[in-house]
């Protein structure tokens, strides 16, 4: 995932990706972040987004969609608020998600939720991601489940900063440990395509050893640190 730039506004962050996705895909990788595709109302947001935009031709996907029950109104998703500024130009038949233009006069317009765009996320700036490392042993559904039982998540790693983290809390434990990536179709070696997170969100960030994930003898479908650092797909019931 190619990260264009981050924002701090007030109490909010503001992430413009350059990869272009479909308005789902780029909702579950703004959720991942733990936030959600922005609403762009207020003068503040116009003016970053503007400045992103600013040498491109493109377009971005935000966080407003159409309405399906009431003709011509359209929400944020984060919020299910109407959008009552620059509400998107276009109708039922070009699309139920809007895009904002480079050129920000355009304002917003309708697109079908299929198009692939950049897109714009946003979060309270104040979010902390907290870590607790456990050394009990277990399969990677009961790790999974241990953790949701005690108001946690197995970890999802989404930048050399958070592995960073991991890796320090870890401490050169040689036994591997799972994280919360997994993979129930398998695939090929190296190819980290068809990994998710708990959350559902698929892999951006990746940190994988040499010449993983390798899927070997089509077992090995959940992710663990090995060595304290490096990733490596591990069959789901084993213990670590």
């Amino acid at each position: 995932m190619t990260e264009a730039q981050r924002h701090a506004i007030s109490d909010t962050d503001i992430r413009l990706y350059t990869d272009k996705l479909t308005w789902a895909n780029a909702r579950k990788v703004c959720q991942g972040w733990g936030g959600d595709l922005a609403d762009i109302e207020s003068p503040e947001v116009h003016e970053r987004v503007a400045e992103h935009f600013g040498s491109s031709t493109g377009a971005g996907w935000t966080g407003a969609v159409r309405d399906e029950n009431v003709k011509d109104e359209w929400n944020w998703a984060a919020s299910t608020r109407s959008v009552n500024i620059a509400v998107p130009k276009g109708g039922r038949d070009a699309g139920d998600c809007a895009v904002v233009h480079a050129n920000m006069a355009d304002g917003m317009t309708a697109a079908s939720c299929e198009d692939k765009h950049e897109f714009i996320c946003r979060r309270p700036s104040h979010i902390v991601h907290k870590y607790a490392f456990s050394t009990k042993k277990a399969s990677w559904a009961d790790a999974k489940r241990a953790c949701e039982a005690d108001g946690y998540r197995l970890a999802s790693v989404r930048n050399a900063e958070e592995q960073g983290k991991l890796r320090r809390m870890i401490n050169r434990t040689e036994a591997p440990v799972w994280i919360g990536g997994s993979n129930t179709e398998g695939g090929a070696e190296g190819d980290s395509g068809n990994w998710q997170w708990t959350d559902g969100t698929p892999f951006g960030y990746t940190h994988w050893h040499c010449h993983q994930p390798n899927n070997w003898k089509g077992k090995e479908h959940c992710a663990a640190i090995w060595q304290g650092d490096m990733w490596n797909d591990w069959v789901c019931e084993q213990k670590a």
